[in-house]
């Protein structure tokens, strides 16, 4: 059966941000069919990177992720819920990968993953913006 690991990731997307980044996250929430290419990253090596918006199981209440265009700042966003087998590191691969192109200052609250075993009353693991300035 395995263990999961809950994901929940949200931003709205730099307006330089490529097409193909677009569909990738189109695809992960289960709105779109797998790109025939994809980037150079650690992330796309991995077994489960295409799951990351619509993965589900029993252990983790509702899933629901979408990439939509934003109406206040007409950029594109994204907000991925789902959970998956975490099994080779795919949710931190995710943060690493999206990072450069999600606007907003360094710092900046992009997410969290909480593993189907944490403790009660636990703080989830958060992730951050890590490439500095605003778009």
């Amino acid at each position: 059966m395995g263990m999961y690991t809950e994901i929940y990731a949200r931003g709205t997307l730099r307006k330089s941000t490529p097409q193909e980044v677009i569909d990738i996250l189109k695809c992960m929430a289960n709105e779109a069919d797998r790109p025939e290419t994809l980037p150079e990253h650690e992330l796309f090596k991995c077994q489960r990177w295409d799951v990351l918006g619509c993965g589900a199981s029993a252990y983790f209440p509702a899933t629901s992720s979408l990439v939509y265009k934003d109406d206040f700042s007409h950029n594109w966003a994204f907000l991925l819920h789902a959970n998956l087998k975490n099994y080779d590191g795919e949710i931190a691969k995710f943060f690493d990968w999206i990072d450069q192109y999600v606007e907003g200052g360094e710092g900046e609250y992009l997410g969290y993953h909480m593993y189907e075993e944490t403790e009660p009353g636990q703080a989830p693991y958060s992730y951050f913006k890590k490439v500095g300035g605003w778009s």
